[in-house]
């Protein structure tokens, strides 16, 4: 398992709410 940085971690995070925004689920 990969440990993330918190940067990283919140990058990969905006990342994923961003997708699920763009699929359409808030």
């Amino acid at each position: 398992v990969q440990k993330l940085h918190d940067g990283d971690k919140e990058a990969w995070i905006e990342k994923w709410f961003g997708q699920m925004q763009a699929l359409g689920f808030n």
